[in-house]
């Protein structure tokens, strides 16, 4: 107990220091059209740089962010350097574009959570369609109206709003009805079994005829193999993302994704799959 208190003490400090010092860096994973089409639409997932231990995942340090409330800083920072980088892509690029935030729960409760995206917007000069914030329904739950009346101010400000992880948690007919949402993203665990698990093919097949039924997009996370696209295609997903596709990766190396079909990416060897 010793220890592991030494040890969260000493990486409260290492996170404090990193975030001082500019260590963590927006990488963005491709949201891929299944039926290849262009690469236009990426996530947003951070990572830190950290001196001792090199480049750290977020399972490594959002945990106590969270904890401490250092996650609304650093969620701040990702909003606004996301802003940046589609501003500097916009310079060469002209085709549609989107990058996915997700907001943790203590940002998504936050006073001045959309003034701020408002205001980095506005900063470099972009649409509010070039961004989409997505929401666990964990979160939503906690306060329904509350929530309700949040997302109805971000999607008032002409913001995209998706549900992350759908499946895993609290999911419902009312949160896809109720709230004003574009999309809803299956569940990596659901992907990991659509091939041996004939169980969770048919509640992909489900969720995906639901979504599409109520007019929204489907997008499958977590997709790693030919064999999982496969049966995605079958049971009618249009979207995904995973590193069968490519893994997260600079905003240099995104710029170079935008406008190709993902048939034509080569990605490098993932050394951090198989966990986002």
């Amino acid at each position: 107990m010793h220890d592991e208190a030494l040890h969260h003490v000493k990486l409260q400090s290492a996170v404090q220091e990193g975030l001082d010092r500019g260590q963590f860096e927006v990488y963005y994973q491709p949201i891929v059209l299944l039926d290849e089409g262009p690469v236009e639409r990426f996530e947003a997932l951070i990572r830190w740089h950290d001196p001792e231990h090199g480049v750290r995942l977020p399972g490594d340090f959002l945990p106590l962010m969270e904890e401490t409330g250092l996650v609304v800083r650093l969620g701040r920072q990702i909003i606004e350097d996301v802003c940046q980088q589609i501003a500097e892509w916009r310079a060469a690029y002209a085709g549609p574009l989107n990058v996915s935030i997700n907001l943790s729960d203590r940002e998504f409760w936050h006073a001045g959570l959309v003034d701020h995206v408002r205001s980095s917007l506005a900063k470099h000069d972009l649409d509010a369609s070039c961004l989409t914030l997505e929401v666990t329904e964990g979160v939503i739950m906690r306060r329904p109206e509350l929530a309700q009346q949040l997302m109805s101010r971000m999607r008032d400000a002409g913001l995209r709003l998706h549900i992350d992880d759908f499946g895993a948690g609290h999911s419902s007919l009312q949160t896809l009805h109720r709230y004003p949402v574009e999309a809803l993203k299956i569940d990596r665990s659901f992907v990991h079994e659509l091939v041996d698990g004939k169980q969770s093919r048919e509640l992909v097949r489900a969720i995906v005829a639901m979504g599409k039924a109520l007019g929204l997009e489907v997008i499958a996370e977590g997709i790693e193999t030919s064999e999982q696209l496969a049966v995605l295609r079958e049971v009618g997903c249009d979207i995904g993302q995973g590193y069968l596709f490519d893994c997260a990766v600079p905003g240099a190396r995104a710029a170079e994704l935008l406008g190709h079909s993902f048939e034509s990416l080569k990605p490098a060897l993932c050394a951090e799959a198989p966990a986002v």
